[in-house]
């Protein structure tokens, strides 16, 4: 069976048109998620920056230790805060320090 040369044409231009199709749908796919990236990518962020320390300061006997002062130090930066512990030696700090900070 011969294939006529007008025949060859056309298939081949079915073909670019397919791959054409293709194309863009990918492109239209890919700007759509791109988009979706940027939308979400600020709700995402899931990293905090910053925290709180609670404990009970208890002396060598496991009795609790009311009005101590308690420091936090930052050993990266060498930033300190201080905390008292309540009547229960209880304590919480810092109540804020963020990483550019501390």
């Amino acid at each position: 069976m011969k294939i006529h040369r007008s025949n060859l044409n056309n298939a081949f231009g079915k073909l670019r048109s397919i791959g054409s199709v293709v194309a863009v749908t990918a492109l239209v796919l890919g700007i759509i998620a791109f988009a979706g990236l940027l939308v979400l990518a600020p709700i995402a962020s899931a990293q905090k920056t910053s925290g709180t320390i609670t404990g009970t300061l208890t002396d060598p006997s496991g009795a609790v230790v009311p009005g101590a002062t308690v420091s936090v130090v930052n050993e990266r930066t060498g930033a300190a805060r201080e905390a008292a512990t309540n009547e229960e030696g209880s304590f919480a700090g810092p109540k804020e320090c963020r990483a550019a900070r501390c």
